[in-house]
This record gives C-alpha cells, structure tokens and sequence, in this order.
C-alpha cells in the first residue's frame, strides 16, 4: 500500500478471536493494523513492545491484528489463540487463512504496522520487529500528540 490509500475493508477473513463478530471499526478514530503470525519468534519478540503502545493509545484509536499462518499449523484456531493469550493480544484479532488481508493491505512479511488516520488514510507503514521508537512517534503524530 502506498501512503494516503484508503484502509481496505476488514471482510473475507476466516474469523476472529477477542470480538463479537466484524471488527469494522465504527467510531472515527485512527486504527493500528498489526499483522503477525503464531510461529514468527520476530512477532513475539516485538509483542510486548506493541501491547505498551496499544495500553498507551487504546483510548484514542483502535487497535486490531490480523493474523498471517506462515505455517501449516498456524491455521488452527486453538493455535492462535493460546498463542494471543500467551503474548497478551487482547485487541480484536482477525484469522486470516486465506490471506485476503495479507493480499489486500499487500503484505511484505510480518510483523507489520499500518498507521491509518480517522479518515482511514494511511499515514504510516513498517515492518519487522525494530523501530518501536518510530512506530510510536508516527501515532502520536497522527493523533496530533507531537512534541
């Protein structure tokens, strides 16, 4: 995706963890979409510095994750979800088998940030599991918090 598109929709995923159903975000705040895969060490080793952000900014803007398999296991709702528990993904995790998301937001690797602002524009992407110093600068930026 390129800077300022358009969020695409969160639809054709094959479930979710930590929420009702769909997980369109409904008011217009800014959202973080964290895609990550259970068997990436990357993903759980950048996990806790994430979950900071998301206690920190969890008022202001919505938070949800998408999750990638990357291995044939990694499809398995039970794997997934003892996975979040582990790692304290409490946010709305959508289970993307099918890589509908992956194809639509076209995904590098995992794990990746996309910063969307209230508009749902993308002001922010990055990948791989440094440069959480960046990833909250961008949001705070976005929710107009700069110093």
């Amino acid at each position: 995706m390129k800077l300022r598109e358009t969020m695409p929709e969160l639809k054709g995923v094959s479930g979710w963890l930590n929420t009702a159903g769909n997980e369109e975000p409904a008011v217009q705040k800014p959202v973080l979409i964290h895609f990550w895969s259970a068997s990436s060490p990357v993903c759980r080793e950048s996990m806790p510095d994430l979950n900071n952000i998301r206690d920190d900014f969890e008022a202001d803007m919505h938070f949800i994750a998408v999750h990638v398999p990357l291995l044939e296991e990694d499809v398995y709702r039970s794997v997934i979800k003892e996975t979040a528990e582990n790692l304290n993904i409490i946010q709305p995790v959508a289970l993307d088998n099918q890589r509908v998301l992956a194809d639509a937001f076209e995904l590098p690797k995992v794990p990746a940030y996309y910063v969307f602002d209230r508009n749902g524009r993308l002001r922010h992407f990055q990948k791989g599991g440094r440069g959480m110093k960046m990833l909250r600068r961008r949001i705070e930026r976005v929710l107009n918090r700069s110093k």
